[in-house]
């Protein structure tokens, strides 16, 4: 078990816009909006981090992920800090966010 690609969907249900291609109209419109529970949140990444793998790529997807906030994002990375401090040797972990770019400004894109 050497590397794991792991699509997170914080917002799944919520976009800020209403492509008509969009793949994920249709549960966009049947479901309520829906963002992830910190406590969820918190047990994912911990049991992706302790799961052996020696890389582990978080992609964060929607919806439209960035309507979550950038602190539930400083979130998460402080929950994965935690699970990597109780790790005998150090693990890879890269965070990539698919947008639509609409919700970035400065302050998000550093």
């Amino acid at each position: 078990m050497s590397s794991i690609n792991v699509i997170m969907r914080p917002a799944s249900t919520v976009c800020n816009l209403s492509c008509y291609y969009c793949y994920n109209k249709l549960e966009l419109l049947a479901q309520p909006n829906r963002f992830m529970k910190i406590d969820i949140l918190e047990h994912v990444i911990r049991n992706f981090i302790h799961s052996g793998r020696k890389t582990i790529k978080f992609l964060w997807h929607g919806g439209e992920p960035m309507i979550v906030g950038l602190d539930f994002y400083r979130q998460a990375v402080e929950f994965q800090k935690t699970a990597m401090a109780q790790l005998s040797s150090p693990i890879i972990i890269t965070n990539t966010i698919q947008t639509n770019g609409l919700l970035l400004d400065e302050e998000k894109v550093k």
